[in-house]
């Protein structure tokens, strides 16, 4: 288990927010240490790197998933399809 603490900057982080006071501590699994680990040392970055672009990779990747189930739930409703069924048998007719 590793324990990671620290403190935001007073000043603008790299992403332009500034961030004043705040403190975060995480406490990571010995597996996900490791690969950290491994992926700090492959791609030659700091272990916080890897862990800060990580995290920033899965909210975006979560973020977009997010957005585009919106995006297909107000094309359905639009479309007047309410069941999955439908969209099977639309994505059917579609591919013929």
């Amino acid at each position: 288990m590793v324990v990671i603490s620290a403190k935001a900057p007073l000043n603008c982080n790299a992403s332009g927010v500034t961030m004043i006071g705040m403190n975060r501590s995480l406490i990571l699994p010995a597996r996900v240490n490791k690969v950290l680990e491994e992926a700090s040392d492959l791609e030659g970055k700091q272990y916080i790197d890897v862990i800060e672009a990580a995290l920033i990779d899965y909210v975006e990747r979560k973020k977009r998933w997010f957005l585009m189930r919106q995006w297909g739930k107000e094309s359905a409703k639009k479309a007047g399809v309410s069941r999955m069924n439908q969209v099977e048998k639309i994505v059917d007719e579609f591919r013929r």
